[in-house]
């Protein structure tokens, strides 16, 4: 089962959604001061994709745990179909000097249960990181409401956020890479073939057939993106104090 209409519909609900927050703001919005019709314009917007991206991750994990069928993007070895001998097409001008296809989009049935694992978690994370920078938003966002822009709360969350886009996005590509590897050995690797009306042996059949491809890749994304974020967590704690010492000379 493909989950595309999953995304369609999701994306479909938060851009309704943002639609209708954004009117019913900027409706009720004060004349004179701008600022917090964009602060809770962003807080609507975030506390929608929020709710909408939880939703997904919980579908898309639990899709690909208990369906069947499972739709996996393959690793290949680079590879390109060979014609048999005496085979010829007439109509390409262009010739492929090197390189092929590495990867394919396939539904698959018959997964081991460690493979579907893999897979459900890396799809959940890829839903749940961009609800954890939706949720801190949101929260940066009351607080500037409230008066308290450099709350100790905002803070902490920042740093916890941090790490789960550090870690979550690492673990999200090292069990997709995982999983489609495994996908790809459960598939494509043989032990033997022949040729039912003449019982002969396939000598060609390397030729013909994609070899799983393996390796898994660390993502410098991740990485970034929580040191980022952990500066930002600095950045709010020495506002904090700024905050603090600023109010006692008051």
């Amino acid at each position: 089962m493909s989950l595309w209409p999953v995304w369609l519909i999701i994306v479909a609900l938060a851009v309704i959604g943002m639609i209708i927050a954004s009117l019913a703001v900027v409706a009720g919005a004060g004349r004179t001061d701008r600022g917090p019709v964009i602060v809770r314009l962003t807080l609507w917007c975030a506390t929608i994709v929020t709710v909408f991206t939880l939703l997904g991750a919980i579908t898309n994990t639990a899709v690909a745990l208990l369906n069947d069928q499972t739709a996996i993007t393959l690793t290949v070895e680079p590879f390109w179909p060979t014609l048999p001998a005496g085979a010829h097409i007439e109509g390409p001008t262009a010739h492929l000097e090197d390189g092929g296809l590495t990867s394919g989009e396939v539904l698959l049935s018959g997964l081991s249960a460690s493979t579907k694992i893999c897979w459900a978690i890396g799809q959940g994370l890829a839903w749940l990181l961009p609800a954890t920078l939706a949720f801190l938003v949101s929260v940066m966002c009351r607080k500037l409401l409230a008066g308290q822009a450099f709350s100790p709360v905002v803070s902490r969350l920042t740093l916890i956020a941090a790490f789960v886009i550090a870690i979550g996005g690492i673990a999200m590509a090292i069990l997709a890479d995982t999983a489609s590897s495994l996908a790809a050995q459960q598939l494509l690797e043989y032990t033997g073939a022949e040729v039912p009306e003449t019982g002969g042996k396939i000598d060609w059949l390397g030729d013909m057939w994609p070899q799983a491809g393996g390796g898994i890749g660390i993502p410098l994304w991740p990485i970034g993106a929580g040191l980022g974020l952990a500066a930002l967590s600095v950045a709010f704690r020495y506002g904090t104090r700024l905050e603090h010492e600023t109010e006692g000379l008051i």
